[in-house]
């Protein structure tokens, strides 16, 4: 008596990556007839014949399916098995009952009971101790053309407006947006005002304007359209000033841009105020309209001046030290240093 197909507990389902000098791949699994399986080369179904040979069918071993053209390298290839399902026997009424026919439906029972199994093992499915929720989707016509997405409950939604988003109702209205300059509008972000806008090779760069950069001292601005810097200028915040000895507060004039907390020194064309020198550090404190008083230490006393002075005095508020490089200044460009300002090369 001719045996039958022994089904044993094995996967129906086998992978290879190719190194483009192997053609032959061997599956482990039996097959009933060479049509029982299906070889799949990357994402693409191949055709028995045309694409492939197959032997090995009606083993208990499997047998090997044979590339016509060996496969590249890093190539992926799939072969699984893949029975037609229906019923091929019919056992008659008061027949003979034969072994080895039970037995081969048998077989191709179980082969495709693996086959669903195997489908099953690489689906979504709830966790065990999950509470009971429908995954059912949506309709095609409720689906089309929208993300797949998750409800309060948990159960799967047909998602295209903000509600449906896994993310905050402010940030499906951002991400709705069609382009950048409705996201901009969304965000309440404007060119000139809340962000930087540089076009093409940067030349016309739109900055920010409120409390932003502006040409002038301590300022380092693009203004050229083909180099991103083409002049520095690196300045002291410098004022004229005249002391009041019996307030020990100087005046600067017009300028108001002294802080609480500045680091300042000062200097004088013939004889500062008594009570200051030149080239020491001084704290600015008690600013008012057009008036500070200058403190040996942050946050201290104002220093007592007795005395105007003579000539010109200057405050200033020095950049300490700037280290920048390597630097390459090209023919035609300056780096200008104000007056009173120091500078060194290392």
């Amino acid at each position: 008596m001719a045996e039958h197909i022994k089904i044993g507990d094995i996967s129906p389902r086998i992978q290879y990556t190719g190194d483009g000098a192997q053609a032959a791949f061997t599956y482990p699994f039996p097959i009933f007839a060479d049509a029982d399986i299906q070889v799949y080369l990357d994402d693409t179904l191949q055709t028995i014949t045309t694409h492939y040979t197959v032997s090995g069918a009606g083993s208990d071993a499997g047998g090997t399916a044979t590339f016509v053209t060996t496969p590249s390298v890093n190539s992926t290839v799939t072969l699984v098995r893949s029975l037609v399902v229906k019923r091929e026997t019919d056992f008659q009424e008061s027949g003979e009952f034969r072994a080895k026919v039970i037995n081969d439906e048998l077989d191709k029972i179980i082969a495709m009971i693996q086959e669903i199994d195997d489908e099953l093992g690489r689906g979504l499915f709830l966790s065990t101790t999950d509470t009971a929720n429908t995954l059912t989707l949506p309709t095609v016509a409720s689906r089309a053309n929208k993300y797949l997405a998750f409800d309060a409950s948990g159960n799967p939604i047909a998602a295209v407006d903000p509600g449906g988003y896994p993310a905050s109702a402010f940030m499906g209205t951002v991400m709705d947006d069609p382009d950048a300059a409705s996201a901009r509008i969304t965000l309440g972000l404007a060119i000139g005002s809340d962000v930087l806008s540089p076009t093409g090779d940067g030349s016309a760069l739109t900055g920010i304007t409120g409390g932003g950069p502006s040409l002038g001292t301590n300022s380092i601005l693009r203004s050229n359209a083909k180099n991103v810097i083409e002049n520095i200028t690196v300045a002291d915040h410098i004022a004229t000033f005249t002391a009041d000895a019996g307030a020990d507060t100087i005046s600067r004039g017009t300028d108001d841009d002294f802080a609480n907390g500045d680091t300042v020194y000062v200097s004088s064309t013939t004889t500062l105020p008594a009570g200051l020198a030149a080239a020491t550090e001084y704290y600015v404190v008690g600013v008012a309209a057009a008036t500070l008083q200058l403190a040996a230490t942050y946050g201290g006393a104002a220093i007592n001046i007795t005395d105007a002075g003579t000539g010109t005095h200057t405050i200033y508020q020095a950049i300490n030290a700037m280290s920048v490089g390597p630097i390459t200044v090209e023919p035609g460009f300056a780096v200008t240093v104000e007056t009173g300002s120091t500078w060194s090369t290392v």
